[in-house]
């Protein structure tokens, strides 16, 4: 069995930076305690930078090996033979995380497949390769069985799907139809004014979640225009206020809830009917740990908690009442972002806060459903 790594871009004397140059990797010591950040090209050529990386040996049931042969165009080590998958883990991710969605991003290959992913072992190697350039990693092998071989690398597994993603014109929201736009799905942004900026490319929905008639008449819209729909990302919402429940305004009150748990369960209402008419249609209803009820609940945002606490009881229940039925509903919590609500010191990036709730969108039919996501795993309610 063979597959091919994605290729890069390669010329003697590029007239243009080399992609990876718009990237970085963390620098680690020799037992992988990390020193920084250096930027991907630079620790590659020279003399390099000693830098984390991971390589993931994925087997059948059989026990046989999937190996991958790397592209003619790669800078290193082109046309050789590698693991099934390798690359570099992101600042704000674990070797784990990286290599579920190097799986899933190469090969289309989803946690569902498989049981167990680990890590088998660590090794240091420094390696030139001809004039191009240098390897020099701490590198983590990790295996993996997978269950069902099917593999599913096609960039553009969306084409002729329909999404609609409330709040699309920044942040979170923005990154998910970017993502899904490029994987070919027809975007509808829903924003709460036809001023936002949005791409050309998508349709642009007039919809503020609090007003049910505004949501009705983007249905009707969009079953217009496009004739279907297969994908719901319900990601508008708003912070509450700071302190407890005695010091929070009802107006606060009154606001966050209509907008964080009435919204989406108005959106639901009206777009059910549409995503019911073809097997697998998904509802993405992005979340908060600060809802989740496995946790302890205080520290404010009362009325934030209890919205993003509804959120999951809603998925709870479209995925009682229309799981039968072929509707995929979950939840994700895309962890601390840097958006505006989130502010400047959250711990990731609006890139890595929309990978699993665009990972969730790509579900098929017979996918998990009626579930709470973070990082592509389940997490507690």
């Amino acid at each position: 069995m063979s597959t091919d790594h994605n290729s890069d871009s390669n010329t003697d004397q590029p007239a243009q930076p080399h992609d990876n140059a718009s990237e970085d990797v963390i620098a680690v010591s020799s037992d992988n305690t990390k020193q920084g950040l250096v930027n991907r090209l630079d620790a590659h050529t020279g003399d390099g930078v000693r830098h984390r990386a991971f390589t993931c040996l994925v087997f059948d049931s059989n026990d046989h090996l999937l190996l991958a042969q790397r592209a003619p165009t790669k800078r290193l080590w082109d046309t050789h033979w590698d693991g099934t998958v390798a690359s570099h883990p992101t600042e704000e991710q674990t070797q784990r995380e990286a290599t579920r969605q190097r799986l899933d991003d190469e090969l289309g290959i989803t946690p569902d497949q498989y049981d167990t992913l680990r890590v088998t072992d660590q090794f240091e190697y420094k390696r030139y390769y001809e004039n191009a350039g240098i390897e020099w990693e701490v590198c983590a092998v990790l295996q993996v069985t997978l269950d069902d071989m099917t593999l599913d690398p096609d960039e553009s597994e969306l084409d002729g799907q329909v999404a609609v993603v409330t709040g699309a014109n920044r942040g979170l929201g923005r990154q998910i139809a970017e993502n899904l736009d490029e994987l070919g799905a027809t975007v509808f942004a829903a924003t709460r004014s036809m001023t936002h900026d949005i791409p050309d490319s998508w349709e642009h929905l007039l919809v503020d979640v609090t007003q049910s008639g505004e949501i009705a008449d983007a249905a009707d819209e969009i079953f217009s225009i496009a004739g279907r729909l297969d994908i719901v990302v319900n990601n508008a919402g708003i912070g509450g206020g700071d302190g407890d429940i005695v010091s929070e305004s009802i107006d606060d009150i009154n606001r966050t809830l209509s907008t964080n748990l009435r919204g989406p369960m108005l959106v639901c209402k009206h777009t059910v009917p549409l995503l019911l008419q073809n097997d697998g249609g998904r509802i993405v209803n992005v979340g908060s740990a600060l809802g989740m009820l496995s946790r302890e609940q205080s520290g404010g945002n009362p009325a934030y908690r209890v919205s993003k606490s509804g959120l999951n009881g809603l998925t709870a229940y479209l995925d009682g009442e229309y799981g039968s039925d072929g509707l995929i509903a979950n939840s994700v919590c895309p962890g601390w972002v840097r958006t505006d609500m989130g502010g400047p010191d959250a711990d990731r990036s609006i890139k890595t806060g929309a990978e699993t709730p665009t990972w969730l969108c790509r579900f098929r039919p017979e996918s998990p459903r009626g579930h709470f996501w973070r990082d592509r795993a389940v997490i507690e309610w």
